[in-house]
């Protein structure tokens, strides 16, 4: 069975595991790095315990950097648009060997 998680359910939990202490919430004013890149604006939740030194929090934060640095590449219009023209062209072709008249 597929389980849907809408996006006001995961906020609201993570607001509530924030609460009791369970995770940490990472952005850029904690990782100033990340204004450098395209993916300024995203938000890493930590598992607290991860973070109880400064040496596990300098690890927590370049594997955040290196996730931001990804999906800053995966969001690049031209890399999009590169993807897009990709898929339409094996669908099509797909199609064209099943048979399908492309109009």
């Amino acid at each position: 069975m597929r389980m849907i998680f809408f996006p006001w359910v995961v906020t609201n939990a993570l607001k509530e595991l924030r609460k009791e202490g369970n995770v940490v919430r990472l952005d850029k004013s904690d990782i100033p790095e990340l204004n450098n890149l395209k993916a300024s604006s995203l938000t890493f939740y930590v598992n607290t315990n991860a973070t109880s030194t400064d040496h596990e929090l300098g690890i927590v934060k370049k594997h955040a950097m290196s996730t931001a640095k990804l999906v800053g590449a995966y969001s690049d219009p031209d890399t999009i648009r590169a993807k897009g023209n990709q898929l339409e062209s094996l669908v099509e072709n797909q199609l064209r060997i099943l048979q399908f008249k492309i109009v």
